[in-house]
């Protein structure tokens, strides 16, 4: 058994603000090598991307965050400054520098657990009296006792006898003694948001279709041109890395609305170049060209896209407020599992709400204004289509339930590479079962006989089998999770459904029965002897034959359930 504590929505700490503020600064182009630089590898990044696709933002968060769960004490301002000089980042460097120094307050100690890492217990230095470092503020029996060196203070005035005088020059002054720089690390950092929508404004079938198939035609042109994107992601970057060429904009997320890009501004300067970006054309023109080519039009089964984009002007006068520091805005949250998160409109309130009025980019295709089509309803739904009443809270519940099954199939795989750690004891309890220590395992009612006779026999290794079997109904109890609160409002859902959505919602279906039948007592797993158990290292060969198809169940099991984790989220994610 192991105990594992979980911490929700723990304080920040400084250090904790200090990698918010760094991860809302960096482009696209600039993480990836950042997060090498501080020793995280390809594996790490793609879990990071898998677990946060589309939301780009949090993949920058993230990633600090897990730099400073895997370095613990060691991670330090300084440790990240020097990466940041090093990717070419001094500037930020050198803010997050002096925040620091004008801060003693920070520290690698962690305050946030990276999600889905268990925190460990460690060792109070201080209770077994062993050796720890003291710093300028040092808690001792609970109480705040400040100590000041005299090797601190000399430090800290060389340091200020070399620092440059710019805080000597007139003007407005900035947080770090830089005259009209913006303020990038700190309490008074202030960051506007704003949504750059893009949908299908007409396209043109590949083939010859009847008129009366056209909402059809449309609504599956649609899922396929955005599902391809949004699976691929090689377009949406192209975009992204476009986007953030102008200095103080940094691409947040992506979402499904039909394209919804959430972009943060730095500066008014920033805001405004994308403004007149927009009412120019220019940014239409790049997701036109960026969007639309030979591959997405193949996916989407069309000849012709046109897009249409646009950005609200209830969001750019937001967005102004925000950079304003308007009372009447409040800060974006600073929840850990949601540092610097853009304020968001449910996806599925936008996809069916009329689109309001917007300024009318120039090279929008030619329609005028009162016969372009008015939102993506009209497009792709069609007229006297509308949502079914309590969809939204539908959606809330489904998202929540979706996360459960993400983080119970993490939980079962946690469980099962500490049992394969075990492995050879698990087969040695099979085998001290007598007469048939060399029996053939085939079904599950077969383990629990095995269970049952050594519970009679006093045997000490019965709990081997025990935790064995404890994970087979942890990951039935799964099923019957995503059966009642996942698959029951699916198969139920009146919502219409395009060629793509009924295929996965078939392939659901078909992967949650083989889960079924995996895990019904009397089917024959004696055939699972793959290559996904390898425990040929450690088990003799009539061994694998004996028990290496009730070795293989479990791991057969856990990636049928991610299968249907991919499943849910392909269907759930193109609403």
């Amino acid at each position: 058994m192991f105990l594992c504590v979980y911490l929700t929505d723990p304080p920040m700490s400084e250090f904790d603000k200090v990698l918010r503020d760094v991860s809302s600064e960096l482009k696209q182009c600039d993480w990836k090598p950042l997060a090498k630089l501080l020793g995280l590898d390809d594996e790490d990044l793609a879990a990071l991307a898998y677990e946060n696709h589309g939301d780009l933002l949090a993949q920058k968060q993230q990633m600090l965050l897990l730099w400073k769960h895997k370095q613990g004490d060691a991670a330090s301002p300084d440790e990240l400054c020097l990466a940041l000089e090093r990717a070419n980042l001094s500037l930020l460097a050198e803010e997050v520098r002096a925040y620091a120094r004008s801060n003693p307050r920070i520290s690698g100690t962690t305050s946030i657990v990276y999600p889905g890492v268990k925190r460990k217990t460690s060792a109070d230095l201080r209770k077994s009296g062993g050796p720890f470092t003291l710093t300028n503020c040092v808690a001792i029996k609970g109480s705040s006792l400040k100590l000041q060196t005299r090797d601190s203070a000399r430090k800290q005035e060389s340091t200020d006898s070399i620092r440059p005088k710019t805080q000597q020059t007139r003007g407005p002054m900035a947080r770090l003694g830089t005259p009209g720089q913006r303020k990038r690390i700190g309490p008074f950092k202030r960051i506007g948001f704003m949504d750059i929508h893009t949908v299908i404004d007409r396209a043109v079938p590949s083939d010859d279709t009847p008129p009366d198939d056209m909402h059809d035609i449309l609504d599956n042109i649609n899922e396929g041109f955005f599902s391809f994107l949004m699976t691929r992601m090689e377009e949406i970057n192209h975009v992204v890395e476009q986007l953030e060429r102008t200095d103080g904009i940094v691409v947040c997320r992506v979402r499904r609305g039909s394209l919804l890009l959430t972009v943060s501004c730095n500066g008014i300067e920033s805001q405004r170049a994308l403004w007149s970006k927009y009412l120019g054309g220019t940014l239409h023109e790049l997701m036109q060209s960026s969007l639309v080519n030979d591959r997405t039009l193949k996916a989407a089964g069309a000849q012709e896209i046109v897009l249409q984009t646009a950005i609200q002007e209830e969001q750019y006068h937001r967005c102004s407020s925000q950079l304003r520091g308007s009372k009447v805005l409040s800060r974006p949250s600073t929840s850990p599992s949601g540092l610097l998160s853009p304020p968001a409109t449910p996806i599925v309130a936008q996809l069916h709400a009329p689109a309001p009025p917007t300024p009318t980019p120039k090279s929008t295709p030619r329609h005028s204004p009162r016969e372009r089509p008015t939102g993506r309803r009209q497009i792709v739904r069609g007229k006297g289509r509308s949502p079914r009443e309590g969809y939204d809270a539908v959606e809330i519940s489904m998202e929540q339930h979706l996360r459960n099954f993400c983080r119970g199939i993490k939980s079962a795989e946690e469980s099962y590479s500490y049992f394969a750690l075990e492995v050879r004891r698990f087969v040695e309890a099979l085998k001290s079962v007598k007469p048939v220590s060399t029996k053939t395992i085939s079904t599950l009612t077969e383990v629990e006989d095995f269970e049952r006779i050594l519970k009679d026999q006093g045997s000490k290794s019965v709990h081997m089998v025990e935790e064995f079997l404890n994970i087979v109904r942890d990951l039935s109890k799964l099923r019957a999770h995503v059966l009642e609160n996942i698959w029951a409002k699916i198969n139920s859902s009146l919502k219409m459904e395009g060629r793509t959505q009924k295929k996965t919602k078939e392939d659901i279906w078909a992967a949650l029965q083989k889960w079924g039948a995996l895990m019904a007592k009397e089917t024959d797993f004696s055939d699972l002897q793959t290559t996904k158990a390898e425990f040929g290292n450690v088990l003799k060969p009539f061994e694998m034959k004996c028990y290496g198809g009730v070795l293989s169940l479990v791991p057969e099991v856990l990636d049928t359930a991610n299968c249907v984790d991919d499943l849910l989220n392909s269907y759930l994610q193109f609403i």
